[in-house]
């Protein structure tokens, strides 16, 4: 038995499926799988029934800060904690999540000379950072990549943009998609019409996740004038927003009856059921200048969104902004709508609704073909082994 350990210095960890499902698959196959990361109050907690898994620290946590973007569970920060441990079950590798995750894993490995592995879930791209200390974790990311065994990426598109930037062989990728356990499948329940009194015509319309300016979501909720009389939105938050501006802002600009707000977040073993309870996915992803996550990376997204993903995995038919990568794969299977403007949103959904139960079998398949996790990550389990 060997122990791998997965850093993720964030909070958000419970509502990004490729990492739950990479360390209840890890435990399975028989590694102790420790997992460091933050926690808050915005977000739930992962949860883990396997015994071989470890959340480190207890909730609630404490953290201790080391230098620009380093945080480190406070009784894990001497390197001796970590020895002793590599001493009595050895570490097959640190894998650290993004540039500040990698930063983190390193710091800790370098006292153990364990394989780092690289999880890339967001780009951070040379030409798109500034200056000051998303320059030096650039930097850190670049250095540190090249280092690694490999590196795990959600699909070839992505892995070429890194490549480039950084100098990696493409040869050292693994792509494993953001996407939700096991096959597709449809079980349509009435979730969303018992919480909001919806009639059972009704067709729910599901935006789920970030709200940001970069999902476009002020275009979408403008956009539901034109929508077919008989279809409502539904936006569901995957933090507890409190009372921010931004939800303020949109719940003013919403048409009451035809927009709705689901701002409790739920654990990701229940999020199957808010899935199943609508009829059509919605995504947008808007290139935001300025922010280093929300640009190449946005228009990139490819099979890092796991909105559409987890839309798929449950039969919806999808109606999602024009971009790189997963876009055209909607499109070409007929598994929903891409378009162009906010405005084509109204006739997409009357297009689906017209052909739904087509549309609806075409992304289960599109989900089976492309986006199986199980599948694709057989190839990190194969790299893991050769460490």
């Amino acid at each position: 038995m060997s122990r791998i350990a997965l850093v993720y210095p964030f909070t958000n960890m419970d509502t990004v499926p490729s990492l739950c499902n990479a360390v209840e698959i890890l435990a399975e196959k028989g590694y102790l799988v420790e997992v460091f990361l933050k926690t808050s109050h915005e977000f739930i907690p992962p949860l883990f029934q396997n015994p071989n898994i470890f959340v480190h620290p207890p909730y609630p946590a404490r953290w201790e800060r080391r230098g620009i973007h380093r945080v480190i569970p406070a009784h894990w920060s001497q390197p001796l904690d970590i020895r002793e441990r590599h001493a009595k079950i050895p570490y097959r590798a640190f894998i650290g999540v993004d540039p500040e995750g990698l930063s983190l894993a390193s710091h800790l490995v370098n006292f153990n000379s364990v394989p780092l592995v690289y999880y890339s879930l967001e780009l951070m791209l040379s030409q798109e950072v500034g200056t000051g200390v998303h320059k030096k974790l650039k930097m850190t990311e670049a250095r540190l990549s090249r280092q690694a065994a490999f590196v795990i990426i959600q699909d070839e598109a992505r892995a070429r943009l890194l490549a480039v930037d950084n100098a990696i062989p493409l040869d050292r990728f693994v792509y494993v998609p953001n996407s939700p356990l096991g096959r597709a499948r449809r079980q349509k329940n009435d979730h969303w019409h018992r919480k909001f009194g919806l009639s059972l015509q009704t067709k729910v319309v599901l935006h789920a996740g970030s709200i940001g300016e970069w999902t476009g979501i002020k275009g979408i909720v403008d956009s539901v004038a034109d929508w077919p009389e008989h279809f409502v939105l539904v936006i569901h938050t995957r933090f507890n927003p409190g009372s921010s501006d931004v939800v303020l802002a949109l719940q003013q600009r919403a048409i009451p009856n035809r927009v709705f707000f689901s701002l409790e977040p739920v654990a990701r073993q229940d999020y199957g059921q808010l899935l199943d309870g609508a009829d059509i996915g919605l995504a947008f992803y808007q290139w935001v200048p300025g922010n280093v996550n929300t640009q190449q990376n946005i228009a990139t997204i490819g099979l890092s969104s796991g909105k559409v993903a987890y839309a798929l995995h449950s039969g919806l038919p999808v109606v999602v902004g024009r971009s790189e990568g997963l876009p055209n794969l909607v499109e070409r299977t007929r598994s929903g709508i891409v378009v162009d403007h906010y405005s084509e949103i109204g006739s997409a959904l009357a297009v689906i609704d017209r052909s739904y139960t087509t549309y609806s079998a075409a992304a289960m398949e599109l989900y089976n073909s492309c986006l199986d996790f199980g599948n694709s990550f057989n190839g990190v389990l194969e790299r893991l082994e050769t460490l």
